[in-house]
């Protein structure tokens, strides 16, 4: 397989979005199709993130 573009469940050909899931202190990447909403998980962990989730300073100028 050199691509995954196209979604298993629903044959929805045109990619996927991301999302970001906090697991046991880790930080994974995972796939939803925009069209079934049908996730994957394919176990890509993100390193050297400090909290993604917090809010961060808005810049005034």
């Amino acid at each position: 397989m050199k691509e995954f573009r196209t979604c298993p469940q629903c044959g929805y050909k045109h990619g996927f979005h991301i999302f970001f899931k906090e697991t046991e202190g880790k930080l994974t990447i995972g796939l939803i199709c925009p069209n079934c909403a049908q996730s994957y998980e394919p176990d890509w962990i993100v390193n050297n993130v400090t909290n993604p989730f917090a809010p961060k300073e808005s810049k005034r100028f």
